[in-house]
């Protein structure tokens, strides 16, 4: 399917018929296929809503990423749902972070999001090691 929004055309797939509907927004320079293996598990169980934002391939026109938030608030309000769900990626959680404050959303899936801060998983084992190791030291009297 093709939606016109700021004088590009969208390309998203819709998969309805169900109570329940999962968006799912890909990272920059992904596409409506960035989730398919995904997709296929979950299409008989929820309406399923995908899309092609627009990142690297040439535009004529500037976009902000609250032009990303209104063409997402766009899409959803031809397609009613109940309950909606986001699985993103990267980029998409940076538009999702946006889009959350403007709708009810259950649930986020976050598979990697951009501005995010990446803990440091060797730092904490070693501070979960040392707890550890300190707290079943023996003192001998």
């Amino acid at each position: 399917m093709n939606f016109m929004f700021k004088g590009e055309s969208i390309n998203y797939n819709y998969f309805g018929g169900k109570e329940d509907t999962i968006l799912f927004l890909h990272g920059w320079g992904g596409n409506l296929h960035s989730f398919d293996s995904t997709i296929n598990l979950l299409k008989n169980k929820y309406n399923i809503l995908t899309l092609t934002m627009p990142t690297i391939k040439p535009t004529c026109q500037v976009w902000l990423l609250t032009d990303y938030v209104n063409l997402i608030l766009n899409i959803l309000k031809m397609h009613q749902y109940k309950k909606l769900f986001i699985v993103c990626h990267s980029f998409g959680f940076r538009v999702v972070s946006l889009l959350d404050k403007q709708i009810n959303i259950c649930k986020i899936i976050i598979t990697g999001g951009a501005g995010l801060k990446q803990c440091n998983i060797i730092k904490d084992i070693e501070k979960q090691k040392y707890i550890l190791v300190s707290s079943s030291v023996e003192v001998n009297s």
